[in-house]
């Protein structure tokens, strides 16, 4: 099916096929203001382009990294403007987030590995240590 100007359009089914992804999850973001389609005037039904394709596909990526959605409606706000120094303003901010919550669970994993080492050690739990350890998580 061919779209003015010779753009490819896809239904829902294709184009979730083509992604690897589900109609329900294209919907989903549709919703969430991520994706907006055009619609076919004479059945209403969604018709998705190459470009649309192109943005799922970040939109996934991106919610692999972890981004929630609004983070992403700004990320894709930011790119439509053509502002490149905001999306790596965005992108350093994120990534100092992320490395803040990597150093949080790299310790907390450490504070679990030192009760496993305790326990076997001692044969039982050590309650005490472990509410000794799960207040230095804390602080």
């Amino acid at each position: 099916m061919m779209g003015t100007g010779g753009c490819r359009r896809m239904k829902i089914k294709e184009l979730a096929r083509k992604l690897n992804m589900t109609p329900r999850a294209i919907r989903l973001y549709e919703k969430a203001g991520l994706l907006s389609p055009e619609r076919d005037p004479g059945n209403g039904y969604r018709q998705y382009t190459e470009r649309d394709a192109w943005k799922l596909q970040t939109i996934a990526a991106l919610r692999d990294m972890g981004f929630g959605v609004k983070p992403i409606r700004d990320l894709l706000d930011r790119y439509e403007r053509g502002d490149s120094a905001a999306i790596h303003r965005f992108l350093e901010i994120q990534r100092m987030a992320m490395a803040a919550k990597w150093v949080e669970w790299k310790h907390a994993i450490a504070t679990v590995d030192e009760l496993i080492g305790k326990m076997e050690r001692q044969g039982a739990l050590p309650v005490d240590e472990l509410f000794r350890l799960a207040g230095d998580l804390r602080h």
